[in-house]
């Protein structure tokens, strides 16, 4: 005879049994995925069996039977054992977030320490950038340069031309020489490379007597070393000044002190002295006298930064150079 909704079994009532089954049922649900129609299936089923519900036509379904017994026993230790992986799942994982969180403090410390070095690496790049530049040079100050020049090359009557870099640029050069007027056309930054492209332009109608070639300090520089060889550049800057000129005197490189920070950083002494005999070999190929600066810069402390000359390394090298005009234009020259 099947059990009334009233009747006892060995483990509850089959309304307390109904109750349990349809919280083991829904519990299997949570913690499975994708579980819970199956399992509420499966509950109503077991219901049926348990409390004497009628469930479909078939009477077996009808009787309790120790199979179902064993069946909700094992509905609910697959529950409990669902649930308790599903915890130390969660706590792993807790564990693991905690874990990435530390590692995450431990990298945001590290990358607050590395900060100042990265600044500093990208200071240096801009650095490195700018001095390497095309014909810009990185600044207005060439378009400045290229006006100041032209306009002093209009204004005058066979000048005596000084091209060069920064150190040219920088120099304080006698109003004369020999006669002739001088215009200081130095442009700052300026290389053998980057020079030649500018003065396809700002020098292309020029004719004077005497051109001051100081250039190839910047060629020297560690940025510099991916750029075509020096002999290259400077013997295509040579070539085009010549139609420009009655005559040329080439200058020789100063000697670099690499003491200073901006000499150490950023150039290579190597470089500079092999330059400056480029520079001489380039002037015994085509019989133009050289001024040997070297030779006059003697003694320390000739610089402001390692590279820019200070009053003792001008009066240095402007000796060498104007004892190089005065030979050229048969004359003499004066010097600061």
């Amino acid at each position: 005879m099947v059990p009334g909704p009233g009747s006892t079994s060995g483990w509850g009532t089959n309304h307390e049994n109904s109750i349990f089954l349809g919280g083991v049922c829904r519990v299997v649900g949570l913690c499975v995925p994708n579980g819970a129609w199956a399992m509420e299936l499966a509950h109503h089923r077991l219901r049926a069996v348990l409390c004497g519900h009628s469930y479909g036509r078939s009477s077996a379904l009808n009787r309790r039977t120790p199979m179902s017994e064993r069946i909700v026993r094992f509905a609910a230790v697959v529950s409990l054992s669902t649930c308790i992986i599903a915890v130390g799942a969660a706590y792993a994982l807790a564990n693991r977030l905690h874990i990435l969180a530390d590692r995450m403090d431990i990298a945001r410390v590290g990358a607050a320490a590395d900060f100042d070095v990265l600044r500093s690496s990208i200071d240096h790049l801009a650095d490195e950038i700018r001095f390497s530049a095309p014909a810009d040079l990185g600044h207005k100050h060439t378009a400045v340069r290229d006006f100041i020049i032209q306009s002093q090359l209009a204004q005058v009557k066979d000048p005596i031309v000084f091209i060069g870099d920064s150190i040219t640029e920088s120099a304080f050069l006698p109003a004369t020489i020999c006669g002739h007027p001088v215009v200081n056309a130095g442009l700052g930054g300026a290389t053998a490379r980057t020079y030649l492209q500018i003065a396809n332009g700002t020098l292309s109608t020029l004719k004077a007597p005497l051109i001051i070639v100081a250039i190839g300090a910047n060629d020297a520089q560690i940025a510099a070393r991916k750029a075509p060889p020096f002999p290259q550049s400077y013997n295509a800057l040579v070539k085009f000044l010549k139609p420009h000129a009655e005559a040329l005197v080439l200058v020789g490189i100063p000697p670099l002190e690499m003491t200073e920070p901006l000499a150490s950083e950023y150039f290579d002494k190597a470089a500079s002295e092999e330059n400056d005999r480029a520079i001489m070999a380039v002037a015994a190929r085509n019989s133009i006298p050289f001024a040997d600066v070297r030779s006059t810069m003697t003694g320390e402390k000739l610089t402001v930064d390692g590279v820019h000359l200070n009053p003792d390394g001008y009066r240095g090298w402007m000796t060498a150079v104007s004892a190089a005009a005065s030979q050229t234009l048969n004359c003499r020259a004066a010097s600061n």
